[in-house]
C-alpha cells in the first residue's frame, strides 16, 4: 500500500478509528456490530492492516498497559490518516462492475441440469431471506441507539448507518424477489408454459 491510497478495508479501518482510539479486536467488534452488512472481515485481515496503516503513518499505536493481561495496543487515526479518509471519500464512486457472480451462472444455466439451477436459486433466496432477517435486527439496533441517544456514538453518525444499512435492506429485498420470479419462470417452463 502507498501511503496515499489505502484499500477499502484500510479506508474502513481508518473511518472507525474516527470514533474513538481503538485496539485491534475492538475494531473488529465494531466491524461486526456496524458495518458487516457492507463489509465482511476476518481478524486475520485487521492486524497486517493496521500494520500497513501504521507504518503509512495514517495511524498510530500506543501501548496501555493492563492489570494481569498483555498490553494492549490501541490505535489511533493521525491527522494524515484524516486526511487520506476524506480523499478517499470525496472519490466519485465508480461501478466496479458486477460483483455477484450468480446472475451470471443463471445467464449460462441451459448448460447445467435444471436441478441443480432450482437447488441453487433456492439455497440463494434462503440466504436473503436470513440476510434481511440479520439486517432488520440491526436495523431495530440502530434505531435503538438513534432514539437513545447512545454516549458511545455521534448521533449523525448513526443516521449515516442507518443509510448504509437501507441499502443492503434494498439489495437483499431485490436478490429475494428475483430468485422468487426465476424459481416462478422455472416452474412455468416445467409445466411448458
Amino acid at each position: 500500500m502507498s501511503d496515499i491510497s489505502p484499500s477499502v478495508l484500510e479506508n474502513a479501518v481508518l473511518g472507525l478509528l474516527t470514533l474513538r482510539p481503538m485496539s485491534g479486536y475492538e475494531i473488529k467488534q465494531l466491524f461486526d456490530k456496524s458495518i458487516s452488512f457492507l463489509w465482511r472481515v476476518h481478524m486475520s485481515q485487521i492486524y497486517p492492516a493496521l500494520a500497513r496503516l501504521r507504518e503509512a503513518g495514517l495511524v498510530e499505536m500506543d501501548l496501555v498497559p493492563q492489570d494481569k493481561k498483555p498490553t494492549k495496543k490501541v490505535y489511533s487515526i493521525t491527522r494524515k490518516g484524516r486526511r487520506v479518509l476524506q480523499t478517499w471519500l470525496r472519490e466519485p464512486n465508480r461501478d466496479k462492475g458486477i460483483r455477484d457472480v450468480f446472475p451470471l451462472k443463471v445467464f449460462f444455466a441451459r448448460n447445467v441440469e435444471r436441478e441443480t439451477l432450482v437447488e441453487q436459486i433456492e439455497e440463494r433466496h434462503e440466504t436473503a431471506r436470513g440476510k434481511l432477517a440479520l439486517y432488520h435486527d440491526m436495523e431495530r439496533l440502530f434505531q435503538e441507539l438513534q432514539e437513545g441517544g447512545s454516549d458511545a456514538y455521534p448521533r449523525e453518525d448513526i443516521r449515516f448507518w442507518q443509510m448504509s444499512l437501507r441499502w443492503a435492506i434494498l439489495r437483499e429485498e431485490g436478490v429475494r424477489d428475483w430468485c422468487a420470479q426465476v424459481l416462478e419462470d422455472l416452474a412455468l417452463v416445467q409445466r411448458g408454459g
